[in-house]
């Protein structure tokens, strides 16, 4: 396991507002994140984990866990209202769940090839194409670019945390951006 899972600093609610996660501290309110989102599966939502986890623990462990922490948590966190708080009861609790002392309900593989199967049949019959991210989010909830949803079991990353795309790049004009992000970051692989 990369990184440790206590806390550097002590785990406060997280307010989510106005596409910004803020936490308060001893009065003070801290910017987490700016551009970030919450209720499905997407960047805006992949920034949001990996902010609040390198903020409570470590980036290490947030570049090992925020696919994880995106889908168990901020992708089931209700989109309206728009200002909610995510608790931090709620973050202790997925922590928990990786200690093995809480089992949490996970899209496994088999399930995401099954919506994968019925996304393509529906396809094949109305001979429609791929409306994009969205699309596939919705009937695959896999991880990944707009390629890799396509490519489904042919990709490389099928069914794994990580898209291939992060680190190596397949191609479309999303992961070439992240990985030049990632290289000026110097975590270009």
């Amino acid at each position: 396991m990369t990184g440790t899972m206590i806390p550097r600093r002590p785990l406060r609610d997280v307010l989510l507002a106005d596409r910004r996660a803020l936490v308060v501290e001893d009065g003070r309110v801290l910017v987490l994140a700016e551009d970030v989102s919450w209720g499905y599966g997407g960047s805006g939502p992949y920034r949001l984990a990996r902010a609040i986890l390198s903020y409570f623990f470590s980036p290490e462990f947030a570049a090992e866990y925020s696919h994880a922490f995106k889908w168990d948590v901020v992708a089931a966190t209700p989109l309206f209202p728009p200002s909610q708080v995510l608790a931090a009861a709620t973050i202790r609790d997925w922590l928990a769940g990786l200690h093995g002392e809480r089992q949490l309900p996970r899209v496994t593989h088999d399930v995401r090839l099954a919506r994968y199967r019925e996304a393509r049949a529906l396809l094949e019959r109305f001979r429609a194409a791929p409306a994009g991210w969205l699309f596939w989010h919705g009937w695959v909830d896999g991880v990944g670019c707009d390629r890799c949803q396509l490519l489904g079991p042919e990709a490389a990353c099928w069914g794994r945390a990580l898209c291939h795309g992060e680190y190596w790049g397949c191609g479309c004009a999303a992961c070439a951006a992240r990985r030049g992000s990632l290289a000026l970051a110097g975590g270009a692989r």
